[in-house]
């Protein structure tokens, strides 16, 4: 099945309002990415994390403030994707005091991958010692015990 990822731009004032309209629409999976949080996430010098990739840095500083979600590409996705749209426009005309934002919509589409088990694939097995290898399991393997001696 194909999907549709659907980007709205919007302000950090304008992502609780834009969510309440997205909720409205029958959307419930929401992503929200402000990039104020990430800035203080890399401030905060008693954050808990031991390291963080240069390239996600890097993604999440050129990232703008907005809401992702995904529509099912059919028709049903696109009534709604259309449904959305109105009602983004009709929240923009009719709270102009808030700063919303641009509230451009932008869209891709994706394919359906099997995200059950695509992790997988970037865990190996490797050595720890000389006696002991951590191996993960396949789909058809069982564990074992194993005897240490």
């Amino acid at each position: 099945m194909e999907w549709i990822e659907v980007f709205v731009a919007t302000s950090q004032m304008g992502l609780e309002p834009v969510e309440g309209v997205l909720y409205q629409c029958g959307l419930n999976g929401l992503m929200i990415h402000d990039e104020a949080d990430f800035a203080e996430f890399l401030e905060n010098p008693n954050r808990e994390w031991d390291y963080v990739a240069d390239e996600l840095v890097e993604e999440k500083q050129e990232q703008t403030t907005g809401i992702t979600f995904f529509l099912r590409d059919n028709l049903y996705g696109r009534e709604q994707l259309s449904q959305i749209k109105s009602a983004l426009q009709s929240v923009k005309e009719t709270e102009k005091e808030l700063d919303l934002g641009s509230l451009e919509v932008t869209m891709k589409n994706v394919a359906e991958e099997d995200w059950a088990n695509n992790w997988k694939k970037y865990f190996k097995p490797f050595p720890v010692g000389d006696k002991i290898m951590i191996k993960p399991l396949g789909k058809n393997c069982l564990p074992r015990q194993i005897k240490l001696s």
